[in-house]
């Protein structure tokens, strides 16, 4: 009788076994998958995407303004580590820039009495005639909680200007996996004196088929809309006034809707080809670096070119 219940109870233990080991192997199936789709969604998107590390104008010695353009500045966590390496989103291998480089290429900026200045000043330049020496903008798009976590308190001990380009219909939301700040943090970090707050529309940043939705050039109303709605929105939560400046969510904008911007408020449209502001730059085409691990070498090469000369 014994014999027979273990006999029972071993084939129970048996087919229990043989029921985890077939749940393991389905979820091991199932994640296989899920990473060769990410791996051929971040090959698509990769497709239709500028080269944002392009260092081209950075071999030159020519003086100019280097406008430098982040996103999110994180702390490298094993979690933070994890989803880099299984996101679906290619741009997030790009756009995520660890707290300890940016760290770095600040410190090097003061260490080498590099001129940081803001957007106003740099107009200024531009319009004054010919630019001799080298200067740096810093801007950051969106404006997830990283920014002001990370970002902002090394900006503050060396006292920078910088610029949020905020998307002021989606504060506090999430954007690709990352939380927006909320109007409460950025009023609390906000200072004219050394922020610039410019826009980054109020509810166009996504894409649609791959491309950004303002790649389409049937939306004009549609934007024409938003950036009225984004003005008021900026004045009522944190400037009090309209904005100058603004950045297109992926670098895409045509002439048309350039136009526009210019005759109402607008003084400055970023884009996101890397590139040197000089006095032959056009304000409704400001080229922007994408600062990456690939790229800051270049960037670094640029500035020191010629630096003993101008210190």
């Amino acid at each position: 009788m014994y014999q027979a219940s273990y006999q029972i109870l071993g084939r129970q233990i048996l087919k229990k076994f043989m029921i985890i080991i077939g749940l393991v192997l389905f979820l091991v199936g199932v994640l296989v998958i899920e990473l060769v789709s990410a791996a051929q969604q971040i090959q698509q998107a990769a497709k239709t995407q500028p080269n944002y590390s392009n260092t081209k104008a950075f071999r030159s010695s020519e003086n100019g303004i280097v406008v430098l353009c982040y996103h999110r500045i994180l702390k490298q966590t094993d979690t933070v580590k994890m989803a880099e390496q299984i996101s679906q989103d290619a741009q997030l291998q790009t756009f995520n820039v660890p707290v300890n480089e940016f760290a770095h290429e600040m410190r090097y900026l003061k260490s080498q009495h590099i001129p940081v200045i803001s957007p106003s000043e740099m107009l200024k330049l531009v319009h004054g005639g010919k630019i001799n020496r080298k200067y740096v903008v810093i801007t950051f798009d969106d404006i997830d909680r990283t920014v002001i976590e990370n970002a902002v308190p090394i900006l503050k001990r060396y006292q920078f200007p910088y610029t949020t380009f905020i998307i002021t219909g989606q504060t506090r939301q999430y954007l690709n996996g990352s939380e927006m700040t909320p109007w409460s943090e950025l009023q609390a970090n906000y200072n004219p004196s050394y922020v610039t707050a410019g826009l980054h529309t109020n509810d166009l940043h996504y894409l649609r088929h791959n491309k950004p939705i303002l790649a389409d050039k049937t939306q004009f109303s549609t934007f024409t809309q938003d950036y009225r709605q984004s003005q008021k929105t900026l004045a009522k939560m944190l400037t009090g006034e309209p904005a100058h400046f603004f950045a297109y969510p992926y670098g895409y904008g045509d002439q048309r809707m350039s136009n526009y911007l210019l005759h109402h408020g607008i003084r400055g449209i970023f884009m996101l080809n890397s590139g040197i502001v000089t006095a032959k730059t056009n304000p409704a085409k400001i080229p922007r670096t994408v600062v990456t691990k690939d790229n800051w070498a270049s960037i670094h090469g640029w500035l020191a070119r010629g630096q003993h000369e101008q210190n």
